[in-house]
């Protein structure tokens, strides 16, 4: 009786493995590819020149389905009013979030930076360098 009980949760073990793993005939899955990027965080803020914005860049990577991709690399790229991102590089997670931290450039005025990933034409986030201790 033993044996029969092992036999059949050793059986569902592995069905069950095999169905986390695509099934279990022998093919593989079609990578998922990255058809949009849209703004998730961080666009239009006001911050000290030279200093860091409070809020972090983010960015939704999808596929032509509107599924979030995972692990999709993002570039963040100064355009406009100097400044630096950190990362410059950065990969979605699981939910096609993917982000960076931004810091203005050392005049006042505005600021720009790109986000793009491959094969996808990249979004424009701006920000506002003041003087003095306003932010928002």
């Amino acid at each position: 009786m033993r044996f029969q009980i092992f036999r059949v949760v050793a059986v569902g073990l592995a069905s069950v493995a095999l169905a986390a793993c695509g099934g279990g005939g022998g093919g593989h899955k079609t990578p998922v590819t990255a058809a949009s990027i849209t703004i998730a965080s961080g666009n239009n803020q006001t911050g000290v020149v030279g200093s860091a914005l409070p809020t972090a860049l983010g960015v939704s990577v999808k596929d032509s389905s509107g599924r979030a991709v995972l692990g999709a690399s993002v570039s963040w790229t100064v355009v406009a009013g100097g400044g630096s991102v950190t990362p410059a590089t950065s990969t979605t997670d699981s939910v096609g979030l993917a982000a960076t931290n931004w810091t203005l450039g050392a005049a006042p005025g505005a600021n720009r930076v790109t986000a793009s990933v491959a094969g996808i034409a990249p979004v424009t986030f701006d920000a506002t360098a003041v003087t003095g201790a306003t932010a928002s």
